[in-house]
């Protein structure tokens, strides 16, 4: 059992360093000794810099599990615990994501109802710190390693809880962090690391989560106590300056990102503008402090945006891509999307949201233009006299004009049957066959491609080529009759000039006797 100063320190960890990075872990970075000093403050300021990417890193991944496991927590399949439905819908949700070895659910006994990866019986979540913490604090939870239950494989587990229509848990979802991915994940992040360097990446209980370079021949590290000396250097600083340090970084990551981050109260007022204001609204920070966003709008839109927000802001939901139109100080209207998420104090207590702002204002124009050219092209292909039909870039069938319908007897609907495969001949829904013209070509809309093919029924012109080939083939039979005359005509003509000949002949010579043959 480790000592009461281990357990001090360990807790003395996650304030000072968790607190200011992320939730349920810190980054332990340590170099050979027998460096020299110059060599060692070169090393230390890598070290900063890539512990600074690192816990942005992590911190993003975080950040995902927080907002992935809120929305599994809301899908129907899960909270209404849907049999089948549910496991199929996370496996597909993990096979997109190789970061997780599982994700899954439990009801409030701790029975796992719901995984990913197969149950191979009952298993209980119970006496699981994220599962416990979950239903506890009713929000995001970190646990610490632990081998799964369910997978086998070394993990590190988040959750959150499941909750009724009052916000009372009635279990929890969780996603399980796969460590061999962690530690790959790490390896390719700390290739800066100079020989003799080694990082570690442990949890809240001085357990070692990942680490690179490992041990000789692949050995593992995941899952064993970090040794209490290679503490000491993090804890020799005043716990002031690491939160300081960090301030700093938060600080200059929120002023050079693109987009405007911001912080609103319970009572919907901005306690926090960031200097990005400037750009999307052309307001000072100061100047939309104590402003609420809806002072930002005109009014209608003020109207409107206020009654979505104040339904989310009731349930205390986080919320995504909310485009709404705001008017700059110089009084132009630019169009924004805001996201955000509700934050409480140390007692549950709700405070307020924090969030970010992006102009789409161009981004909508060119959706305007997009809409504008695809109308045109209805109205194009609806006056059409011939069938004009649309195919996305898997062959679906997105458009089907009126004279399609009438061509193939087929609605819109039905469209598709038939567009699986387009032939010369074409099937009516009678079952007759007619031969069509089919043209093809690709137009990108959006970012998409889609093939436009245009098909004109044929029947009639079919009709007259074969009417018009029986009839070469009529004047070819007559061209060779005529042909075959003239040469016996012909043939016999020489015959009758030869016999001409030789009665000539035979008069001259007084021969009477003979007469010619024919």
């Amino acid at each position: 059992m480790p000592s009461r100063r281990f357990a001090g320190i360990r807790w003395r960890i996650f304030l000072i360093i968790i607190v200011s990075i992320l939730p349920a872990a810190a980054f332990i970075l340590y170099g050979a000794a027998e460096r020299r000093q110059h060599e060692m403050k070169s090393a230390a300021r890598q070290v900063s810099q890539l512990a600074g990417v690192l816990a942005d890193d992590i911190g993003r991944t975080v950040n995902e599990t927080d907002t992935l496991l809120r929305v599994i927590s809301r899908l129907p399949e899960v909270a209404e615990d849907r049999g089948a439905a549910c496991p199929a819908l996370l496996a597909d949700i993990r096979l997109r994501d190789p970061r997780y070895a599982n994700l899954g659910a439990a009801g409030a006994s701790g029975r796992v109802f719901c995984s990913a990866q197969p149950l191979a019986g009952p298993v209980t979540a119970a006496d699981r710190t994220y599962f416990r913490e979950a239903m506890k604090t009713g929000g995001f939870t970190a646990g610490e390693f632990q081998v799964g239950r369910i997978t086998g494989l070394p993990v590190f587990v988040f959750g959150y809880p499941i909750t009724d229509k009052d916000g009372r848990p009635q279990g929890a979802v969780f996603a399980a962090l796969d460590l061999d991915w962690l530690n790959r994940h790490l390896a390719g992040l700390s290739h800066p690391l100079g020989l003799g360097t080694t990082l570690a990446l442990v949890d809240r209980s001085g357990t070692i989560l990942a680490r690179h370079p490992e041990g000789p021949e692949g050995e593992k590290w995941a899952g064993r106590a970090l040794p209490e000396n290679l503490l000491a250097p993090v804890l020799s600083q005043p716990e002031g300056m690491n939160l300081a340090e960090s301030e700093e970084r938060f600080r200059n990551l929120v002023e050079s990102t693109s987009d405007w981050v911001w912080e609103v109260n319970e009572d919907g007022f901005y306690t926090y503008a960031s200097p990005k204001v400037r750009d999307l609204l052309g307001y000072e920070p100061e100047e939309v402090i104590g402003k609420t966003p809806f002072d930002l709008m005109p009014p209608e839109e003020a109207s409107r945006v206020a009654e979505i927000f104040s339904r989310v802001a009731a349930c205390r939901e986080p919320f995504a891509s909310l485009e709404n139109v705001n008017r700059r100080r110089d009084g132009r209207l630019v169009v924004l999307e805001t996201s955000g998420v509700p934050f409480f104090d140390a007692d549950g207590r709700f405070r307020g949201y924090r969030g970010i702002d992006r102009e789409i204002t161009e981004r909508k124009k060119a959706e305007a233009r997009l809409k504008e050219s695809e109308a045109k092209f209805q109205s194009i292909a609806s006056a059409a006299s011939d069938a004009v039909i649309l195919l996305d870039d898997e062959g679906r069938l997105t458009f089907w004009n009126e004279s399609a319908e009438k061509m193939f007897g087929r609605n819109a609907d039905e469209g598709p049957v038939v567009g699986k495969t387009l032939e010369i001949e074409a099937l009516r829904r009678d079952g007759t066959e007619f031969p069509i013209e089919l043209s093809v070509s690709a137009v990108l809309i959006g970012d998409r491609w889609h093939a436009v093919g245009i098909i004109r029924d044929i029947t009639q012109r079919k009709r007259a080529e074969e009417e018009l080939r029986a009839h070469v083939d009529e004047l070819e039979r007559f061209r060779r009759a005529t042909v075959d005359r003239e040469f016996r005509i012909k043939e016999l003509r020489d015959r009758i000039a030869a016999l001409e000949d030789e009665l000539a002949r035979q008069r001259d010579s007084g021969d009477r006797s003979a007469s010619p043959s024919l």
